[in-house]
């Protein structure tokens, strides 16, 4: 009876163990930034964290949407995906954008620019 409960549990072990290893994950962590001049000098320009908390990032490959995040305070964001090729953007501000190439068993690094006119 126990060895069969034993057969019976690792059967249901195996499976779940084979799933993991065929779905490798990525990530991306970055903040969401303004570019863009600084008062009162107009020919000055420089790049901000974000500070506001009710902006949302938004995650896309191949035109649809995989994963939606509220932007941390300082504007910090972080996703887990499977890896390729992403565009990253805040969903209320099509001038903050960026493109980013996930590679498996890696963190990548890269910031949402905003930019100013």
């Amino acid at each position: 009876m126990r060895k069969a409960a034993l057969i019976f549990g690792l059967s249901l072990l195996v499976p779940l163990a084979l799933c993991s290893c065929g779905s490798p994950t990525a990530s991306v962590q970055g903040h969401v930034v303004r570019y863009g001049p600084v008062p009162p000098t107009a020919g000055t320009t420089t790049t901000v964290p974000l500070s506001g908390s009710n902006s949302t990032v938004q995650v896309a490959i191949a035109g649809k949407i995989v994963a939606v995040q509220k932007v941390r305070p300082g504007g910090q964001f972080y996703f887990a995906l499977p890896p390729g090729t992403y565009q990253i953007g805040v969903v209320q501000d099509i001038t903050c954008h960026a493109r980013v190439v996930l590679r498996s068993g890696t963190i990548t690094h890269s910031n949402v620019v905003c930019v100013e006119p």
